[in-house]
C-alpha cells in the first residue's frame, strides 16, 4: 500500500470506517453512558461495568463501545481523544461523543488514527471548523466527514503507533504508581489516628488565587488550573503557560512553593493537590493554597488531613451551594475545624510520608519529560519528517 490522502467520507463509503455519534437513548439503560467529562487525556475515565450477557452487547454492536474505537469530544471541550482497550467496558455515547471504528483488515490502524487525531493535521482543519456557530464550539458529523486524513502504508502506521504507544505506556505506568503512592499515603495517615481538633487558620495560611486569567502562551511559567488537582494528585497536562513578563504580576499575593497544598474552593470541591518542587507556577482562578505555619507539620501530613473523610465531611456541610456553582467561603475556611494527628507524631509521620512525596514528585516529573518528548516526535512522525527508526534512536537515548 502507498501513501495516500483521502477524506474520511471517502473511507466510510468504502467500508473502510465507521464513524457515528452517540444515542444513548437508544440503547439499554442499564448499559452507562460516556460523557465528555469520562474523556481524559488519552484515556477513558473510570466507569461502571455492564452486567450485558454478551450476546445481547453484540447485538447492539453499532450503538456501543468496542475494543479499539477512538473516542473524540465534539461540542464544547472540542477535541479530546481516546481509544477504547482491549479489555475496556461497554457503555453507550453520549450525543457529544463521536466515535471512529476502523474496518479490520482494511487501511487505516486504530492506533495509527488516535495519534493523528492528536496531530496539528487534524487540528489545523478542526479549528476552522468548530467555531462556526456562534454557541460552544462544535464538530458536525458533516465536519467530520468532510476531513482529509494522511494514510501512509501499513507498517509505517504500525510502526508510528508502537513506538509512540510504547511513551503512553511508560506514562500509563508511572501513573499507576502515583495513584498507589497517593492511596499509601492516606493509609499511613489514617493509621496514625488523627483525632485532634486544630482551627484551620491556627496551623495554616490561606491564599486566594487570582480572579482574572493572563493571556497564554505556548510555553513559560504555568497558570495552574482546578482540573489539574487529582485526589493529592498535581497533572500538568490540565494547566497552560503564561509569559515570563506577566508571571510577576500573578504572584504579587503568593507564588505557590513545594510542599503547599493547592485546592478548589469553588467547583470540585474537596480537591486538592501538593505542590511539587522544581514548578513555576502561580494559582489558578477558583484556586486557594494551604501554607504550614508548624515547621513540624509538612505540607504531606496537611494534605492527607485536607483529603480525610472529616474534613470532606467539613466541606460539604459548611459549603455554599448555590443555583449553579458549589463553594467554599474561602474568607470564613481559616475557621473551620480540622483534625490532625497529635504534634508529637508529627515529625515522625513526616518522616514516613517524605518517601512517598519523593516518589510522586520523580514520577510527575519523569512523565512529563515522557510527555513532551511524546509530543515533539508525534508531529515529525505524522508529518513524515521523522523516520521511524530515527525516532528509535531518540528514544532510547532519552529514556
Amino acid at each position: 500500500m502507498t501513501e495516500r490522502t483521502v477524506k474520511l467520507t471517502s473511507l466510510v463509503s468504502e467500508n473502510l470506517l465507521e464513524i457515528g455519534a452517540g444515542r444513548p437513548r437508544s440503547v439499554d439503560p442499564e448499559l452507562p453512558i460516556l460523557r465528555v467529562a469520562d474523556v481524559l487525556d488519552g484515556r477513558i475515565g473510570p466507569l461502571i461495568q455492564s452486567s450485558l450477557p454478551e450476546t445481547h452487547q453484540q447485538e447492539m454492536r453499532p450503538k456501543v463501545s468496542y475494543p479499539g474505537d477512538i473516542v473524540l469530544t465534539t461540542k464544547g471541550t472540542v477535541g479530546r481523544v481516546a481509544m477504547i482497550p482491549a479489555q475496556g467496558p461497554r457503555f453507550a455515547y453520549s450525543p457529544q461523543l463521536c466515535y471512529f471504528r476502523p474496518a479490520i483488515g482494511g487501511p487505516l490502524r486504530s492506533q495509527y488514527l488516535y495519534y493523528w487525531f492528536k496531530s496539528s493535521e487534524f487540528w489545523n482543519q478542526a479549528r476552522a471548523l468548530k467555531s462556526q456557530t456562534d454557541m460552544a464550539d462544535f464538530l458536525s458529523l458533516s465536519d467530520i466527514h468532510s476531513l482529509s486524513i494522511r494514510i501512509p502504508p501499513l507498517g509505517q502506521q504500525i510502526g508510528i503507533g508502537d513506538l509512540l504507544g510504547t511513551l503512553d505506556d511508560k506514562i500509563a505506568v508511572n501513573e499507576h504508581i502515583l495513584s498507589h503512592s497517593i492511596n499509601l499515603a492516606n493509609a499511613l495517615y489514617e493509621s496514625s489516628t488523627p483525632d485532634e481538633e486544630f482551627i484551620l487558620g491556627d496551623v495554616a495560611e490561606i491564599f486566594d488565587g487570582p480572579h482574572a486569567t493572563p493571556k497564554k502562551t505556548e510555553s513559560g511559567p504555568w497558570f495552574l488550573s482546578i482540573s489539574s488537582l487529582n485526589r493529592g494528585l498535581l497533572n500538568l497536562s490540565e494547566s497552560a503557560h503564561l509569559s515570563e513578563e506577566d508571571f510577576p504580576r500573578w504572584i504579587r499575593r503568593v507564588q505557590p512553593q513545594a510542599g503547599d497544598v493547592l485546592f478548589s474552593y469553588e467547583t470540585r470541591l474537596g480537591d486538592a493537590a501538593l505542590m511539587l518542587p522544581g514548578i513555576r507556577a502561580c494559582l489558578g482562578r477558583r484556586m486557594g493554597l494551604l501554607r504550614t505555619k508548624r515547621p513540624q507539620l509538612a505540607g504531606s501530613i496537611l494534605l492527607c488531613a485536607y483529603l480525610s473523610k472529616d474534613f470532606q465531611s467539613v466541606i460539604a456541610k459548611r459549603a455554599i451551594h448555590g443555583a449553579t456553582v458549589e463553594r467554599i467561603p474561602i474568607n470564613n475556611l481559616a475557621s473551620w475545624p480540622i483534625k490532625l494527628p497529635s504534634p508529637s507524631r508529627w515529625e515522625e509521620l513526616s518522616g514516613m510520608l517524605s518517601s512517598l512525596s519523593d516518589c510522586i514528585a520523580t514520577r510527575t516529573s519523569e512523565n512529563r519529560a515522557l510527555t513532551e518528548l511524546r509530543d515533539t516526535l508525534l508531529p515529525q512522525l505524522l508529518s513524515g519528517r521523522l523516520r521511524v527508526r530515527d525516532a528509535e534512536k531518540i528514544v532510547e537515548d532519552m529514556t
